[in-house]
Formats: C-alpha cells, sequence, structure tokens
C-alpha cells in the first residue's frame, strides 16, 4: 500500500515537472483604461484656458441686454423726415398682417378671432418706414476693460453711430467680459427703426347667439387713447395716437480672441 502511493506521488510530481510553461493557466489581462474618465479630466480642468476656441465663459447675453436697455436713439437720430411725412410713407408701404397668437385660434370667441385680425392689420401699418444700421467692432482686454471701439459699417447719422458706441460702452462697464481671462474682439449690430402709432382699432362686437341684437358686422372703432397691462410685471401703460413708436434690436454677431 504505501509503495503504490509512493508511485503514485512520484508519477504526479514527474508529470508536473514536464508540463510547459504555455500549458499553464494565462494570467488574467489588465483592465484597458477608461478613455472617456481622461476626456472628462482634460475638459473640466480648470487650468486650461481656451484660447484659440469658440468657447466663451463670460456672459455676452448680459451685456447684450443692458445695451438693449440703455438704447434710446430719438427720431431725429434715425430720420430726417418730419413725422406727417414718415406717417404718409409708413402708410404706403405696408407689411403682411400676420398673427402673433396662435395659442388664441382655439378660442370658441368670435370677437377675439375678429380683434386679433383687425390688431395684425393695425401692426402691419405701424411697421416702421424709417430705419438705421450700425455695425461696431469692441476690443476688450484680459481684464474685461474697452481698449479700443470702432464704427466697422455706419449708419449715415453721426448722431445715431454715436448714441449707439455709449450704449455699448455703458454695458461693456456694467458687464466686463473677465471670465474670459483673454484679449477678445466682438462684433455687434445696432438697429433702430422708427414708426408713428394710429388710432387703437376696435373691433366691432359680434353677437354671441343668433337671438343677440348686437351687430355681427361693421366698422372698427377708433380710440385715440387706450391703455394695455402687463401682467408679468403688473404695471400698466397708457398710449396715444400719432406718437412716436421707436422699435431696437441689439445682436452680438461674432467674439473671437484677439
Amino acid at each position: 500500500m504505501a509503495a503504490r502511493l509512493c508511485r503514485s506521488l512520484c508519477g504526479l510530481w514527474l508529470l508536473t515537472a514536464a508540463t510547459p510553461a504555455g500549458w499553464a493557466d494565462p494570467k488574467p489581462p489588465d483592465p484597458k483604461p477608461n478613455p472617456s474618465k481622461s476626456l472628462d479630466l482634460l475638459l473640466t480642468d480648470p487650468r486650461l484656458v481656451p484660447h484659440d476656441t469658440l468657447m466663451s465663459k463670460a456672459d455676452w447675453s448680459a451685456i447684450r441686454r443692458a445695451a438693449t436697455t440703455r438704447f434710446h436713439p430719438t427720431r431725429d437720430q434715425i430720420t430726417d423726415e418730419s413725422k406727417p411725412k414718415a406717417l404718409l410713407r409708413q402708410l404706403a408701404s405696408p407689411a403682411t398682417p400676420t398673427t402673433d397668437s396662435p395659442g388664441r385660434a382655439l378660442s370658441t370667441d368670435e370677437h377675439i378671432e375678429l380683434q386679433e385680425s383687425v390688431d395684425a392689420t393695425q401692426r402691419a401699418y405701424e411697421r416702421p418706414a424709417s430705419s438705421r444700421t450700425v455695425e461696431i467692432t469692441v476690443k476688450t482686454s484680459e481684464t474685461g476693460q474697452v481698449l479700443g471701439m470702432a464704427v466697422s459699417l455706419p449708419s449715415g447719422s453721426p448722431r445715431f453711430d454715436e448714441e449707439a458706441m455709449l450704449c455699448l460702452r455703458d454695458a461693456f462697464a456694467s458687464y466686463p467680459p473677465t471670465e474670459e481671462r483673454r484679449p477678445m474682439m466682438s462684433r455687434w449690430r445696432v438697429r433702430a427703426g422708427y414708426a408713428v402709432t394710429l388710432p387703437k382699432a376696435m373691433a366691432p362686437m359680434v353677437a354671441r347667439t343668433p337671438s343677440g341684437r348686437m351687430p355681427s358686422r361693421g366698422i372698427p372703432l377708433l380710440a385715440p387713447v387706450w391703455g394695455t397691462f402687463d401682467e408679468t410685471r403688473g404695471t400698466a401703460q397708457t398710449h396715444h395716437a400719432f406718437a412716436d413708436k421707436i422699435e431696437t434690436q441689439i445682436e452680438l454677431l461674432s467674439r473671437t480672441p484677439d
């Protein structure tokens, strides 16, 4: 019995010693590195500054909003025409009436639909017939200070261009792009249009029932003075006919490292 056990152990030892190294169980491969993790670290590294990309950390929309609030051109800065002449040209070239409240199309009140049609027609005749547009280039330093400002596309009125540059300069002073941490060059487009308000056209009442006595058709009534209420701000405002109506628009065309 002991001899048999000894022969078994010797045979097992010889088999183990004669086994090639390649027959052994291979080692498990090393786990592959996660490329997304290194990419996330690269993009979120606060030490990296995008010098050659359009990535922006500054709030340029705040500059645009501040400039829009500050920009208040007058009629003389927009047009050289008198108010009667500007009104005649405005009435001679109306725009196509369009409704800007599609949600009211679901209403079953015929008077609301008729009033929307009248308001769309009035907005078409109150479209500004006189306008000016200027493009301005602004250079800022690493600290966000304005280094230079120049008119790249004049509007034809030096007073209008000066007013547009003044509003942009005040906006950059209130919201300097210090987060950029590099010199920047931005191009802006400033536009203003002049129109004359018309009397408020009130649509005639529409009968709600077939037996109603209110007229279903008629001539819109004209109101020289009317009021509006802003539900978001909770403020009321009074409007007058034949008053100056000035529409402004400020756009950021581009921003690039200088």
